[in-house]
């Protein structure tokens, strides 16, 4: 006799009955039971409900770094890494953010900056090492798909298809590891015949642009390719394919013209940047206005120069070369390119920290901002946005956002201003929000449509930052963030581990349970804090508090950052739950310091005495 957890007995009979169906499982079955299947995010359940259910992909037998026995279940503290793509609404509260996190991306609703879809990760390219990484992302709300460009680290040269959070199709961009793509943009909406049972009709699809960089020439692999051919018609892509795949091989730029519906990915064409070809493609645009082209930003490897190109995707040809740029004597790379309010008018970025303000019409340079560090060195600019909020107009300025490689985003005013007698003075500098992203400096910034927040996120800071400007002196304010440990955590435990320990509440893997209904503290090593973070709902995540205004009390006394005022690196800690509603049920001691803290879960803060041993 058998006792079961319940406390029901079960007989005999009903054993071997159990047993002989067992026996008869097919060898089918057998096999899929060799391979643990792991808690999807894309479920049902997962979808609507928190990020922190991470899919994974599925275990393969013999694959690299893979364990068969254990099984990845879910990801904690990572919030972003960089790339982000806003999926705007009738306001603010209920637009989306999508958000790259290592091989995932994940979904935020923009009202609280909370999580709602987890996508599962992005499949492995052929003859990739290490795991990949999301480089540039695009989320289409209408269809339901995102696209995203991926690859080994720093290395992005696959696209993938998502329909909501499961991968479609995986298309290889890059046959060869001399090529990277540097830029993936929206061209917008077009209408592709269907196959199979609803042969013979229309489905909406969206075409994009994949911008590639530095290599050699891809092989023939059917897909036309078209370059700096004599013929204006569309209709010459095909025709010209044979002449085009002898062409000269030393073109160092390419535009990949994809074409993305529910039902799966496709390469529409190849365009040669031939007629430029010392040109190395950086950073691109669709200017709004501009059917069928898009402006590429890049540098000429032979003069080391900023290079600005126009190119027309439907004819395949690259119409102009801007030369408002090369009365610059300064060696750099165009890095960052924003369309602007006005017509013919965009930002360009480069990576002596300058924004040059040009007429793309008539091909002339308006006015250029410079930006300097505090240590004399010129930051690399990331990032370019403009404000369109009726509040800046009521104010008469016109702000633009620049993010800097320094973790600094530098907020100016375009409206040229003048002095008494009426001269000129240039643009000003409105505000300044320093270390806003640090380490690894600001990733991208984007200005919500028509509203004065300003959302951006860095390279290294795993965070996202929502910022608010209301204030009369134009200063923001950080209305909103999700943030999590800079560096990797060095200490990790339970939160009240353990039923006989008192731990009646959350308990660990030993007590009978599993990992969904715990909490997890961890402590970093560089950032300097403690922070909890849940298996359950990622809204219960939190940074202890070390105290009220530490921002503004470094200032006061003329330190960096907040960080000079933290404890110092957590080396050990304990929790115990009893009577945590009379005093604190964290303690930590700290890494050559004398002090021991006690802290409040409930509070997320520092609480009771501090501790110190005598002698």
């Amino acid at each position: 006799m058998v006792k079961t957890r319940k406390g029901r007995r079960k007989s005999t009979g009903s054993m071997k009955a159990s047993q002989k169906k067992a026996a008869e499982k097919t060898e089918v079955e057998k096999e899929e039971e060799k391979t643990p299947t792991p808690i999807s995010s894309s479920s049902d359940e997962s979808d609507s409900g928190d990020s922190m259910s991470v899919g994974s992909s599925v275990v393969e037998e013999g694959s690299q770094g893979v364990s068969r026995l254990f099984s990845p279940y879910r990801t904690l503290g990572i919030v972003s890494h960089g790339p982000f793509y806003i999926l705007p609404n009738q306001n603010s509260s209920n637009a989306m953010a999508c958000t790259a996190i290592g091989e995932r991306f994940h979904m935020l609703q923009c009202d609280r900056l909370h999580p709602v879809l987890v996508s599962h990760a992005v499949p492995a390219g052929p003859g990739d090492k290490g795991p990949q990484t999301i480089a540039h992302l695009i989320s289409d709300n209408s269809l339901s798909i995102s696209i995203v460009a991926h690859g080994p680290k720093s290395a992005p040269r696959h696209v993938t298809l998502y329909q909501r959070t499961q991968p479609v199709s995986t298309k290889a961009i890059c046959d060869s590891k001399h090529w990277t793509i540097v830029d993936l943009l929206h061209l917008g909406k077009i209408k592709q015949s269907m196959a199979g049972e609803k042969e013979g009709k229309k489905e909406n699809a969206v075409l994009l642009a994949a911008v590639l960089s530095m290599g050699k020439p891809l092989p023939d692999d059917g897909v036309p390719v078209v370059g700096n051919d004599n013929d204006d018609s569309d209709s010459s892509d095909s025709e010209s394919e044979d002449d085009e795949s002898e062409s000269d091989p030393s073109a160092r730029g390419q535009v990949v013209l994809l074409v993305a519906s529910r039902s799966g990915l496709m390469v529409h064409k190849r365009i040669r940047l031939e007629k430029f070809d010392s040109f190395c493609p950086r950073v691109a645009i669709h200017p709004p206005t501009y059917v069928n082209k898009i402006v590429i930003g890049g540098s000429d490897y032979k003069t080391s120069k900023e290079a600005l190109v126009l190119v027309n995707v439907k004819s395949g040809k690259m119409i102009h070369k801007f030369k408002c740029l090369d009365k610059q004597d300064v060696t750099a790379d165009v890095t960052s390119l924003q369309q602007s309010p006005a017509i013919d008018t965009i930002a360009v970025g480069t990576s002596k920290g300058m924004v040059h303000l040009i007429n793309t019409k008539f091909d002339k340079l308006l006015f250029t901002l410079r930006h300097k560090s505090k240590n004399g060195s010129s930051p690399r600019i990331t990032s370019i946005g403009f404000r369109t909020d009726g509040s800046a107009l009521q104010y008469g300025i016109a702000p633009m956002a620049v993010g800097r490689a320094d973790g600094t985003i530098s907020i100016w005013d375009l409206t040229p201003s003048k002095d008494k007698d009426g001269n000129p003075l240039g643009r000003a500098l409105l505000t300044e929000i320093e270390k806003a992203h640090a380490p690894g400096g600001v990733h991208k910034l984007q200005y919500m449509p028509k509203e004065p927040l300003l959302i951006s996120t860095g390279t290294n800071s795993n965070k996202i930052v929502m910022h608010l400007f209301d204030s009369p002196d134009h200063s923001g304010r950080i209305l909103r963030q999700r943030n999590g440990h800079t560096a990797a955590p060095e200490y990790i435990r339970y939160l009240h581990p353990g039923a006989g320990a008192g731990g009646g509440v959350m308990v660990n893997a030993s007590d009978g349970t599993d990992a969904s209904a715990c909490q997890i503290l961890s402590t970093g090593g560089a950032d300097q804090t403690l922070r909890i973070f849940s298996t359950v709902r990622s809204v219960l995540d939190k940074e202890y508090s070390q105290g009220k205004g530490l921002e503004k009390r470094a200032k006061k006394l003329g330190l960096k950052d907040k960080t000079e005022l933290l404890l110092p690196p957590v080396t050990s800690l304990v929790s115990c739950e009893t009577r945590s509603r009379d005093w604190g049920d964290l303690v930590t001691i700290h890494k050559d310091h004398a002090f021991a803290y006690v802290w409040s879960s409930k509070r997320g803060a520092q609480s009771g005495p501090i501790l110190r041993q005598d002698g």
